[in-house]
């Protein structure tokens, strides 16, 4: 009696026999050929197996300090030194916050407005000068939350209205360039309350410079005529 012959490869597929096959022993043999597939295959995978090392993988410091962590619900993972890592509290929230795709999606998970008004209960020191851009007025709306320096050009009469308005015990300004506002008839914001007793008399050809101011929330602005710029 002789062994079957051995190979070592993954045999694509194991051979069915037939009830027309012939008996048929042999190391070629039909009968044989099952087994032949089979014992290839088995030749693999231990060959596979022996190729791993004994089929672990070597020991990794940084994996088994992770192992060594007491993992929970809502808890994060992070590295504390090399090797070395700790778990911290990670709340549903903020999860909710890491996955938000940019700053408009953040600021309506915190429930927080926009940076248009800001207010400070407390002394602020800033380490360089507070700028803000100059607002071209598109229509006749001055939207504090934008600016507080704007300019007009006047096509027509002008019914100006302030919105955004801080509430009251709360100051805000703003800086108005109206120019050719002498051609047409313009109405200032309501509560305006000129404080040298009436509204100045408008360029026809020229940049007017005005100011205006509120502590009470908008009911009156107090206004201020600066000069003129031809």
């Amino acid at each position: 009696m002789a062994n079957l012959p051995e190979t070592e490869e993954w045999v694509a597929g194991i051979y069915q026999l037939e009830t027309t096959d012939p008996v048929m022993g042999g190391a070629d043999g039909i009968d044989n050929q099952q087994a032949k597939q089979l014992l290839a295959r088995l030749n693999w995978l231990r060959a596979l197996v022996e190729s791993m090392d004994g089929g672990a993988q070597p020991l990794d410091a940084t994996l088994t300090a992770l192992a060594g962590l007491a993992i929970a619900a809502d808890k994060l993972i992070y590295a504390t030194g090399e090797d070395a890592f700790a778990t911290t509290a990670l709340s549903a929230f903020i999860r909710t916050l890491l996955g938000n795709a940019d700053a408009a999606t953040a600021r309506a998970t915190l429930a927080a407005a926009g940076l248009g008004v800001n207010v400070f209960t407390g002394a602020q020191t800033f380490g360089a000068g507070v700028f803000g851009a100059a607002q071209a007025l598109a229509a006749a709306d001055i939207d504090l939350s934008i600016g507080e320096h704007f300019a007009k050009t006047a096509t027509g009469n002008l019914t100006l209205t302030v919105s955004d308005v801080p509430a009251t015990g709360i100051f805000a300004g703003f800086l108005l360039e109206l120019t050719n506002g002498g051609l047409y008839t313009i109405a200032y914001p309501a509560g305006t309350v000129w404080l040298k007793g009436s509204a100045p008399l408008l360029a026809t050809a020229g940049t007017d410079i005005m100011g205006f101011y509120t502590v009470d929330g908008g009911a009156i602005w107090n206004a201020t005529y600066r000069g003129r710029r031809s």
